[in-house]
């Protein structure tokens, strides 16, 4: 997750794009680990300047937020400008959630995660400016 370089199709951009224009009949409530782009960029950075990670992997997982939480924050800045952003939820599935969560990188690179409401408004942001999602 994050604001793309390239206008071209992207995995979790395509997401977004069919949240943003109103094609995403329903929003999940299922949970997805991720990260943003730029905390990945800055944790190879941190671990190509510290000898005790040499060798060594880091799994960067923020947190585990559902689909409607990542929808939210865009949701929230763009419906009230007219993007026809789904209200429609699907409903909680208690017994199928799945938590994803490594604090190494924290710990040991100092990595600070970008908060999600920023990394999704960003996302959104660029992503309307490159063209890659358009107002319906």
């Amino acid at each position: 997750m994050g604001p793309p370089l390239r206008k071209e199709p992207f995995t979790s951009g395509g997401w977004l794009k069919r949240l943003m224009e109103g094609t995403m009949e329903t929003i999940s409530s299922e949970h997805c680990c991720a990260v943003d782009v730029r905390d990945v960029a800055i944790a190879h950075v941190l671990a190509v300047k510290k000898a005790e990670a040499a060798n060594r992997r880091f799994i960067l997982c923020h947190s585990s937020p559902s689909f409607q939480e990542y929808a939210a924050p865009v949701a929230e800045k763009y419906r009230p400008l007219g993007w026809p952003i789904t209200e429609n939820l699907a409903p909680a599935k208690p017994d199928e959630y799945v938590s994803l969560f490594n604090n190494a990188a924290s710990r040991e690179l100092g990595v600070v995660y970008t908060d999600w409401n920023k990394t999704m408004v960003d996302m959104a942001d660029k992503m309307v400016e490159l063209g890659t999602v358009q107002k319906p």
